[in-house]
């Protein structure tokens, strides 16, 4: 991804230090907090995963709206609201559930590193036996 898109988004969003800290903390990827995993880190949320899985290994484009309206169109065509799917996402690659918008720092952080952090995260999630799928 190209800085000058990534220093466009925080141009709109920081306006402290605080608030840079908080929307560049996706580079190096703090684990999400306990609570952002009791949430996300459920069954329910494994296909989303893996279907993003998916799209990334065979859609990648270095225009983070091409990305967007390309996997927007995946949902629709599954018959899947696009508001339920990218939260889980986010949380997968940023560790928060705030951050810049999610295409653009997939494409700052690049196709490997973010299959990595979604595999990982996917790695986490429990089967549905689990009460609390965080404490492995």
């Amino acid at each position: 991804m190209h800085i000058s898109k990534i220093k466009k988004a925080l141009d709109e969003r920081v306006y402290s230090l605080k608030d840079m800290d908080e929307y560049l903390r996706f580079i190096k990827y703090p684990i999400p907090t306990e609570s952002l995993l009791s949430i996300y880190c459920q069954p329910r949320y494994k296909d989303v995963i893996a279907d993003f899985i998916k799209f990334t290994e065979s859609f990648y484009s270095e225009d983070p709206k091409d990305m967007y309206l390309s996997y927007k169109k995946t949902r629709q065509v599954k018959g899947k609201v696009l508001g339920e799917t990218l939260q889980p996402i986010r949380v997968a690659i940023t560790g928060s559930d705030v951050s810049l918008p999610l295409f653009d720092i997939i494409l700052f952080l690049g196709k490997d590193e973010v299959l990595g952090r979604l595999k990982s995260f996917l790695n986490m999630i429990g089967d549905g036996d689990d009460k609390n799928p965080i404490q492995r």
